[in-house]
């Protein structure tokens, strides 16, 4: 990267940095992420996929519908984002982020996401928006590089 765009992606991360500051109890709850993961002898890696609106790198999430259980919502969301069939590794979250919105209506929702660590059974090469998204396996370190929420690079970087 050359360091005008590395100045330019830090001005937009401490512009994010603010609003999640500013974020209060009112805090809608709602989605599940999963963080796909894939163990090698090179050690850990972690799958990112594309945000359809802004092309930004996130993990595959989708908002839990009333009566749905969290973690299979998350592998859901790995299949239609991503391609990948998966189980939950654990039925309890490995940690919990907040997530603007900004394909809702209003600009500034904010989401909390429930992490789900789920494990990689197959990756297809067809799945339901792979015309729409690009998937990337990166470590924890460089996936928590870049993404945007403050809460889901912690909880990345402890992968």
């Amino acid at each position: 990267m050359d360091h005008q765009a590395g100045r330019m992606l830090d001005t937009v991360s401490m512009s994010i940095a603010g609003i999640w500051q500013r974020i209060g109890a009112d805090t809608q709850i709602g989605e599940a992420a999963a963080l796909c993961l894939r163990r090698s002898k090179a050690g850990p890696r972690v799958l990112l996929v594309t945000c359809r609106r802004s092309g930004r790198w996130i993990v595959p999430q989708a908002r839990v519908g009333e009566g749905e259980d969290a973690a299979e919502t998350a592998c859901h969301a790995a299949w239609r984002q991503a391609g990948v069939r998966a189980s939950p590794e654990r039925r309890m979250p490995l940690g919990i982020f907040d997530a603007l919105r900004p394909c809702c209506a209003d600009p500034n929702d904010v989401w909390r996401v429930h992490a789900f660590l789920v494990g990689v059974r197959r990756l297809a090469d067809s799945y339901p928006q792979s015309a729409d998204r690009e998937r990337r396996w990166f470590t924890p370190q460089e996936a928590a590089q870049r993404v945007l929420e403050p809460g889901l690079k912690t909880i990345l970087g402890r992968l």
